[in-house]
């Protein structure tokens, strides 16, 4: 074909021009030669294909010798550790820079995960202990509801089997680096593919969750929630789940699929793993193995425990020089000499041999398998007495601090797995038993921390002591002191409690306001009675003491008519100190009672002030009750004591005496 004929390449010392080639082949291109059949467009696609190759190779090879040319510039220029001499520092050609790491994207190896989770029950527990522990119980609480409309969203949760199927995502996320669970809600199953319609969940509607790991019948699609405000922004909008044994398939809107993802990923290779994460396994792999070896060597290492050495003169030569059969006769005797000793208990050997036992030693043993231990346990952040089931090692110690740092991880893990999949839950569950989203109901998570009896008991009693301290100091009510002990007796499961009746009796009243109210006299009965006898209440008789003390009444018979007027002056501002008791002293009483009244009323005012003076002095400590009011009386005893004033008898003629 001449017409052909300028395609011709020209070959110069095996190479071909670039330019040249490029020519050609638009050239050929516009001839149509290449995507013809005929035997000149299939020469010239060979010859490309092959000019192609070797051009790719050629580019290959010159990409390297650029690149170890920046490398070599780089070692020159480096800004880092380097000692030639002595081949250490960065980019130095000894064991610790000859270091890769390789990507493997192992989470990919689904088949290598089944297999590890079969037989490794360190990776069961891996899988296993985190979501048990972050997930030990699931609840609702909603203020307001009554208790009916809380055992229904108990038994809604207990129905639909909701702690389980949450507890079967988290493992497969973390084993297979994710999973999802599909809510399935009767009435809306015709059209997956449709947002979820949280208003029309009616009662009975919700039926739980349908759980497939990533590996099992779930792929995203290409096309990514792009609204800002949704949750799942970025991530893929419509899931396609189908069964694997050729069932039905179904594209599922994401508003309906609650997401478990493992570990998290950059943006790239979270795009490589199809928006999912990596299995908890990949990064602590290379400990599994360490540790698995370390096991096994040591358990090998038991069958060496007790050797026995048997020495045999010029058994080298024996070997060396005798025939097959002598070595076969060799072999069988001392097959039969360790069959009789392990069976019979007896050892035969020649005269003049020699036998040793060598015993091995495994100290240090203990430490290395205590080490892989500990790397297996900061991989996968689970304490080493969780992981592995012991007792924590060591002098004084308690594990506190191993427990403090778990308590960190699951807290972590129920922030970013479990709380946000329980707010998108918690509308559906509660219409579906109730028929209705109460106002403030959310998932209520056990505690992390056991508390023993003990503790709660120091708790509480710190507390007591507390608000003790700021209601003698005036600072809170007593309905808030009972609203406490409340608490504090429903805490500790006491059988008696306190009564909205208790709260109300004394609202709005503070400490001196009870301690007035309990002491209207302010301790001056007491301290009157010990300094010269007024009258007093026999608890045990439930009679007054009428009888008083000679020195009193010399003190009533010498008292100036001056001091009796002044008594009956301070009257009016008695009363005012508390309007809710009786006045002590009236119009109707004759002059001596009056007298009488009186002086014990200057005894109330200098108690009183005594008081006011200990109150701004005295510290706020457990002894403040006991120096400040060292007399106590009943109220109720205090007024029948008050209407014994009122009700005593004339006085004689020429006597003090009642």
């Amino acid at each position: 074909m001449p017409e052909n004929k300028d395609l011709q390449l020209k070959v110069t010392n095996g190479t071909v021009n670039i330019e040249d080639l490029i020519d050609k082949i638009n050239l050929a291109d516009e001839r149509g030669l290449i995507l013809d059949c005929n035997p000149d467009a299939q020469k010239i696609n060979d010859v490309v294909s092959m000019l192609q190759t070797n051009q790719l190779i050629r580019e290959t090879k010159r990409v390297a010798e650029i690149n170890k040319k920046f490398m070599d510039d780089a070692k020159r220029h480096a800004d880092a550790f380097a000692n030639p001499a002595a081949r250490t520092g960065w980019g130095e050609d000894n064991l610790i820079n000859a270091t890769e790491y390789p990507m493997t994207r192992l989470t990919q190896d689904w088949q290598l995960l089944t297999s590890l989770y079969r037989t490794s029950w360190i990776v069961q527990r891996v899988c296993n202990v985190i979501p048990e522990d972050a997930l030990a119980d699931l609840s609702i609480e909603a203020p307001g509801l009554n208790a009916d409309a809380l055992q229904k969203l108990q038994e809604e949760i207990r129905t639909t089997h909701l702690r389980e199927t949450m507890l079967k995502a988290l493992r497969w996320s973390r084993l297979y680096g994710g999973a999802a669970a599909i809510m399935m809600v009767s009435g809306q199953e015709e059209d997956m593919s449709a947002p979820l319609d949280i208003n029309n969940v009616m009662i009975g509607a919700f039926r739980g969750l349908y759980v497939v790991d990533r590996w099992s019948g779930i792929y995203p699609s290409l096309d990514l929630v792009d609204d800002d405000r949704d949750p799942d922004y970025g991530l893929p909008e419509y899931y396609e789940v189908r069964s694997e044994t050729g069932g039905a398939s179904y594209r599922v809107h994401h508003s309906r699929v609650l997401r478990f993802c493992g570990t998290e990923m950059p943006y790239w290779e979270q795009i490589a793993e199809q928006y999912w994460g990596t299995s908890a396994i990949e990064a602590m792999y290379d400990e599994l193995i360490k540790r698995d070896n370390v096991a096994h060597n040591i358990a090998n290492l038991t069958f060496k425990a007790n050797l026995s050495v048997l020495q045999v003169e010029n058994l080298d030569q024996m070997f060396a020089t005798s025939s097959t059969v002598h070595q076969r006769r060799m072999y069988a005797m001392l097959s039969a000499i360790n069959v009789m000793e392990n069976s019979l208990g007896i050892r035969l050997v020649n005269k003049g041999d020699d036998i040793q036992q060598l015993q091995y030693s495994f100290s240090g043993l203990p430490e290395v398998m205590d080490s892989a231990m500990m790397d297996m346990a900061g991989a996968t952040s689970i304490p080493v007495t969780r992981l592995f089931g012991r007792s924590p090692a060591g002098m004084n110690s308690t594990g506190e601090s191993d427990e403090k740092m778990y308590r960190q991880t699951l807290e972590q893990e129920r922030a970013v797995h479990i709380t946000p999949a329980l707010e998108r839950l918690i509308p559906i569950v509660c219409r579906s038993a109730i028929g209705g989203f109460p106002a403030g109901a959310t998932f209520k998570l056990p505690p992390l921390a056991e508390t023993t009896p003990q503790d709660k008991a120091d708790i509480i009693d710190r507390q007591v002591q507390l608000y003790e301290r700021l209601f003698q100091a005036n600072l809170i009510p007593a309905e808030t002191v009972l609203e406490a002990a409340r608490n504090a007796q429903l805490s500790l499961d006491v059988t008696s409690s306190i009564s909205d009746e208790d709260v109300q009796k004394v609202r709005g009243k503070y400490f001196n306001d009870l301690q007035q109210q309990a002491d209207p006299f302010g301790g001056a009965m007491q301290a009157a009675s010990e300094a010269g006898g007024e009258p007093g209440f026999d608890e045990q008789q439930g009679e007054s003491q009428t009888d008083e003390p000679q020195q009193q009444e010399s003190d009533m018979e010498q008292q100036p008519e001056q001091e009796v007027k002044s008594g009956a002056e301070t009257e009016p501002e008695h009363e005012t100190q508390d309007d809710n008791d009786d006045a002590i002293i009236s119009d109707d009483d004759d002059e001596k009672t009056q007298i009488q009244k009186s002086r014990f009323a200057g005894v109330t005012a200098k108690q009183n002030e005594k008081h006011r003076v200990m109150n701004e002095h005295t510290e706020l400590d457990d002894d403040f009750l006991y120096y400040t009011y060292p007399y106590k009386f009943n109220y109720r005893r205090d007024k029948r004591n008050a209407k014994q004033m009122r009700k005593q008898p004339k006085f004689k003629k020429n006597s003090n005496k009642y």
